[in-house]
């Protein structure tokens, strides 16, 4: 039955919802079997079409798992990659990308985010607005020291 078993790989994440929780623990994601060691993108099981998402809070010893409605998630701040998690990179030398452009995002559970939006648009729709109105469900936010995954529908207003 081990054949075909899936190999994941843990990511560690802080989870804001939108009750004003926040929850430190991993998410579990399928290794890409063509590049052995590198699991799938983050933002990709966060903008699929699941409703739920499998989390884990706790140590080795006391481990538990949650069930988490994608809905209620405003935000997820990456934590530090380790080694044998994935690394997190969100540029393409193809994409617009307004280049240091820093705004600050107000969300729904009171929190802020500054740093930049990360949409791939084409040139005709290059404004931040049009980055937040043709962006997933998810939107990375890259920071001085690191990235969240911001939902857009709790995006409040931006500064």
């Amino acid at each position: 039955m081990k054949d075909f078993q899936v190999p994941t790989g843990a990511i560690g994440v802080e989870m804001f919802l939108a009750d004003g929780v926040h929850i430190k623990g991993r998410i579990f994601l399928a290794q890409d079997p063509r590049h052995p060691g590198q699991t799938d993108q983050l933002i990709g099981a966060l903008n699929d079409e699941r409703d739920f998402l499998p989390f884990e809070v706790g140590d080795d010893r006391g481990a538990r798992s949650l069930v988490l409605n994608k809905e209620h998630i405003v935000r997820v701040r990456v934590l530090q990659p380790q080694p044998e998690e994935m690394p997190v990179s969100y540029t393409d030398p193809d994409s617009v990308q307004e280049p240091h452009r820093e705004t600050i995002l107000h969300l729904s559970d009171g929190t802020q985010v500054a740093g930049r939006v990360v949409v791939d648009t084409p040139q005709a729709a290059s404004r931040l607005v049009d980055k937040l109105n043709n962006g997933e469900r998810f939107i990375p936010v890259v920071r001085d020291d690191g990235v969240d995954l911001v939902q857009r529908t709790h995006v409040l207003t931006l500064d």
